[in-house]
């Protein structure tokens, strides 16, 4: 079995494909977005395995907007939203928010935290 302890982010070669075994040319225009953005994103881990689950949560944040996340066509697509938080989960993100909270909640307690704040510096010219 090959070895994971050069990845930070503790994947297996093994781990899932997003949404693998969905038609996505079935798929709206946003679902199909969503999901080739998670893929792409899959593919770029794949060439960089010291990426930390950090990083993966900040990729995917940046990605995906919550626009597109949480839009109703996307919404549509019943198991979406738990194979996103199966994948995150099979990257060692550990999802935010209550358990018993539902997925989409959870997701963008994880994905959307907020960026820590940055003191502006005004310069007032009189």
């Amino acid at each position: 079995m090959p070895s994971t302890t050069g990845n930070p982010a503790g994947v297996s070669p093994s781990a899932r494909v997003f949404m693998q075994g969905n038609d996505i040319a079935m798929m709206t225009a946003k679902q199909r977005a969503l999901i080739l953005s998670v893929r792409a994103i899959e593919l770029d881990l794949a060439s960089r395995t010291d990426t930390t689950p950090d990083q993966i949560r900040e990729l995917v944040a940046g990605d995906v907007s919550p626009t597109l996340l949480f839009d109703d066509e996307v919404s549509q697509l019943g198991p979406i939203y738990r194979h996103l938080r199966d994948w995150l989960k099979d990257r060692n993100i550990a999802m935010d928010g209550q358990a018993s909270r539902r997925i989409p909640y959870q997701l963008a307690d994880t994905l959307y935290k907020d960026p820590p704040r940055r003191t502006l510096h005004v310069s007032s010219r009189g």
